[in-house]
Parts: structure tokens; sequence; C-alpha cells
């Protein structure tokens, strides 16, 4: 401590998942000083995550490379946590992997390498009581992290020390005093005191930084379901398409999808019903589905993990790009930077983020997810959002993850049943903050008193529903100037016109219109898709100035 208001570390890591987890214990088991702050989300990938070690893996069954040495750190690492929370929070035990027949499980273990059949051993056996025989393999050594158990301890122990704290990072801000020479400042909202760091670690997972834009490059959605399966019996994982583990209370917890195009931390319909087809390839018997959970995993292209610097000789670093193999990953990497920071070892090259060049295109997200990224970098926990079109929910839930319990969001959609999706969208990721109203989005006209910080407006028709049943250009711009004035100042507001219906273009030109005449006070921008087209979506994004006083 500098003083009673401050605290000097070496490291400021950002963001408490699996890959900040790990680095802070290697940095404490170093002797090394860090503090750790994390955004208080409900859901990230590595709190849904099952925590699967497993040597065999992917459709094909091939051995992780390297896992002999990544599961030697990691055994040796979760024994390290164990002895310093005093609770058991990883179990070394063999895995299941099942075959549609006998003779697709002999002519694996015919075929496959040597190395691949060193970790592996026939098995046959029954899921169920009752159940039918089914052949499959053993794999072994493998294991399962209790991830919540793991991270939950980790936070508790970390904060007794004053080694962790919640609150929200305006990464941008931090990141500009990288250039000085000076220890990084930060004092974040809500807290009552000042961190000084030598250096910052950016473990923030899908969620993408200035100093690492391009870092995950290519992040995929999964969903996870905990069920109760009738009759099940089995006490390993088990694997076919997807896997059923099996949970410390009698029930199961079944995953997972990839799904690349759709990247919000919200589970989805399609989501369910492929796991649950994979999981009833397996078993039989009835299915009872306590909760459903999504989130993005930070997975890259080239599915090797990124580990270093922004920039030779720079003091932002990133751990990230551990993909679905956090648990197994993350104690060996954590290592390897550990060894960089305290004794200058070279960093593998393939981990490097030098290795991730940029596109010569422009960005080729979907403009949904355009949107979210530039909503997210305002809203804040404990903020006022508005949903304008719910439609099927994804921003509405989005948003609720966003603002948090201590915050609040209103929905409006003149369709009951996108209001009834969505309501159940809302409880099966247990977001609560969300206020749904039966309503036209041109109700907002008649408020007075909301002061959102973020509106989004999804224009068009409900996907999958009724074309009919489209916003038009009279109700939305009608809309979108009572949001504008609603907007608190520095607040954001995003309009995603749909071009390829009947009467989009002319929704389009009225809205496009609107913005482009309310240019005093606000800051408007337009991104079109990519390639553009004459009918394909425009995203309108609109800040409010913050010098925009308020009468």
């Amino acid at each position: 401590m500098t003083d009673p208001e401050s605290q000097r570390v070496d490291s400021l890591i950002i963001g408490q998942g699996l890959a900040g987890t790990a680095l802070a214990w290697t940095l404490q088991r170093h002797g090394q000083s860090f503090v750790v702050v994390d955004h208080p989300r409900s859901e990230t990938a590595s709190r849904v995550s099952a925590g699967l070690l497993t040597p065999v893996t992917g459709k094909r069954l091939v051995k992780s490379d390297e896992f002999e040495a990544y599961w030697t750190t990691a055994t040796d690492f979760y024994q390290y946590v164990e002895r310093q929370l005093q609770q058991t929070v990883f179990q070394q035990e063999p895995m299941l992997r099942l075959f549609a027949d006998k003779a697709s499980r002999d002519e694996f273990l015919r075929d496959t390498e040597d190395r691949v059949r060193d970790s592996v051993e026939s098995w046959n056996g029954t899921l169920q009581s009752g159940g039918r025989l089914q052949p499959g393999i053993q794999m072994r050594p493998a294991g399962r992290l209790q991830v919540s158990e793991y991270l939950e301890g980790s936070a508790a122990w970390f904060r007794q020390r004053q080694r962790l704290y919640h609150a929200d990072v305006d990464i941008t801000a931090l990141l500009q005093q990288a250039d000085g020479t000076g220890p990084f400042e930060l004092s974040p909202a809500g807290t009552d005191f000042r961190l000084l760091a030598d250096r910052v670690i950016l473990c923030t997972g899908a969620w993408t930084s200035p100093a690492f834009p391009l870092i995950p490059d290519n992040p995929s959605r999964g969903d996870l379901l905990d069920v109760k399966i009738e009759n099940y019996t089995a006490e390993q994982v088990v694997h076919r398409s997807v896997w059923i583990a099996p949970q410390s209370d009698g029930h199961q917890r079944i995953g997972s999808t990839y799904d690349w195009k759709y990247l919000e931390n919200v589970p989805t319909q399609a989501g369910r019903n492929q796991v649950l087809t994979g999981v009833r390839r397996m078993v039989g018997g009835d299915i009872r589905i306590l909760r459903h959970r999504g989130a993005v995993r930070p997975t890259m292209k080239d599915y090797q993990p990124v580990l270093g610097p922004s920039a030779p000789g720079d003091r932002v670093y990133t751990l990230n790009g551990l993909g679905s193999k956090g648990a197994l990953r993350a104690p060996r990497l954590a290592e390897y930077l550990a060894a960089h920071l305290l004794h200058s070892e070279d960093l593998p090259v393939a981990f490097l983020p030098s290795r991730v060049r940029p596109a010569p295109s422009a960005d080729r997200r979907p403009l949904t997810g355009c949107a979210h990224q530039r909503v997210k970098e305002i809203l804040r926990a404990g903020d006022l959002a508005i949903d304008a079109t719910v439609g099927n929910g994804f921003d509405t839930s989005f948003l609720a993850e966003c603002v948090g319990a201590a915050g609040r969001v209103i929905g409006f959609d003149v369709q009951q049943s996108a209001l009834a999706a969505t309501a159940q969208r809302l409880k099966s990721s247990e977001l609560t903050c969300v206020e749904l109203r039966h309503a036209g989005h041109e109700q907002l006209a008649d408020e007075e008193n909301l002061r959102p910080m973020a509106v989004m407006f999804n224009l068009g028709y409900l996907p999958r529903s009724d074309k009919t049943k489209v916003t038009t250009a009279r109700t939305s711009t009608v809309a979108i100037a009572a949001a504008m004035r609603l907007l608190a100042p520095g607040g954001i507001l995003t309009v995603l016109c749909y071009r390829g219906h009947e009467g989009g273009p002319e929704e389009y030109r009225a809205v496009a219109e609107l913005l482009n005449r309310h240019d005093e006070g606000y800051d408007l921008k337009r991104q079109d898709s990519n390639p553009p087209k004459p009918k394909s979506p425009v995203l309108f994004v609109v800040r409010k100035r913050s010098d925009d006083a308020e009468t």
C-alpha cells in the first residue's frame, strides 16, 4: 500500500474467468502482487463451462496437442488451489465416449494411431437402470473442474486479501495511459480506492478490447442445459455428439453447441433442440429441463490461445482464446506468462497476438453484433435501457445482461407471442430486471420521465413469424424521435433498418432523413452491411452528447 487510499501492484488483471483466475493464482504462487477487477456480469463462458479435461476430443477423436504437458500442469495447479481454498474443486476421473455400434468402436480401436490408443480402452455398459448396452471407449487420464466452486471460492479468497474488486472499467481510458512511463492508474466507478499497476493483463474472453480488437477472431456461442434424465445412473462424463456430465445434486448438465452467427450470452431454442437431439441418441425416457444457459466462448480461427503483449515491449498483455479447453489450458498458459514477466522467458511464438492480422476488408460481423458492441461500450450496471422492438428477445436479454439486477430494461412489442417467448427466454437466463409492455414502440412518445442510457430498435418483421406484421415509417419515426428526446446525456441509440421486405426501403429512407436532421446535440454514424447491397441492412448509431444538458 502506498497510502490508505491507494494500492500499488505489479499486475492489474481485467477479468476473473478461467484465464484471469488461473493467472491470479499463478502470480500469487510466484510471489507477485496483483489485483483482479471483474465486471459483475451474470453469465460468461467461464461461468457456464463444464470444466472438462479430456485427452481425446473432436468428431475425429484426436489427441489434444501436448495433452500430457497441459494435464500435468493442470493437475498440479488445481491441487495447489485446493490446498489454498481447503475445498475440493477438481476430480481426476475417466470419461466415456460412445459409438453408434460395436463395429464402429472396434474399427476406431483398430485403426487409430498409437498415441490415441494409449489413452483409451474398450468399454461396454449402460447409462440408465434397465437401459440398453452401449459400446464405447473409456478415456484416461481425464478430469473435471467444478467451475462454479472454483471461481466463487477463488473470488472469495482474493477478495478477503484485497486482491479482487467487482467494478466497471473503462478499458479505453485505462489503455490511453500505456504510452506513459508511470504506473497505470485506475479508480473504478462505484469504488473508493485507487489502483496503481506496472502492467495491465486483459483476460476479457469474448469481450474484445481496443488493444486487441481482433481477439478472439472466431468466437462461438454454446448452449448448456441442466436437466434431470429419467433413471440415469452413469457417474462418469459421457460424450458422443454432445456430452452428459452428472452433477453432485443428482441432476445432469448437458451440452454443448457451437454457434458462430448469434454471438450473445443468451440461450436459443435452436441450441436447446440440438443438445436434446444429441442426448436422445444416448438415453431414453423423460428429460426434464431445469435450466438453460448460453454464453460466447473466446475461440480463435487457428484454435490456438493468445498470449503476450499488444506490441513488443508494451505493458499491456492479454491471455485469451482458450476456447472450449479453458480448464485444461489456462494453468499452463498462466505459467508461460509468469515466466515471461518474472524471468523474461520467451513466449511461444504460435501464441503471440501479432499472428492475428487485420482482414483487408471491413468489419464482417453481423450488424446486430456491431450494435451490441457499441451499446456494451456505454451501458453500465444499474442503468436503464429500452428495447423498442422486443421481437425474439435477443436484444432484450443482451440489455438485461449489461445492466444487471440493479438496472432496468423496458421492452415494447405489439405481438403477444413475441413477449411470451421473450419472457420464457428471460426466465431461462434468470434475468429479472425486465418489464415487458404489450404496446407499439410509438408509445415512447407518451413517456416523459424515462432517461435511458441505451435504446435499441430492430425494425422490420419478426423472423419466422407473420411477415405482414412489420414496423412502418410512420410509427418508427415517431418512436425514434421520442427515444432521442428521452435519451440521457452520453446515451446511445441504435437503429437497425432492414430494406429487403415490402415497405422496408420507405421506412429506411424516413429514418435516415429523421436522423440526419437531428445533428445538433447528437453524433450520428452509419454502418452498412459488408459487402453493401441495395437491399442489405443498415445500422445507425446515435450518441447524445454529454454536454447537451437537459432542461
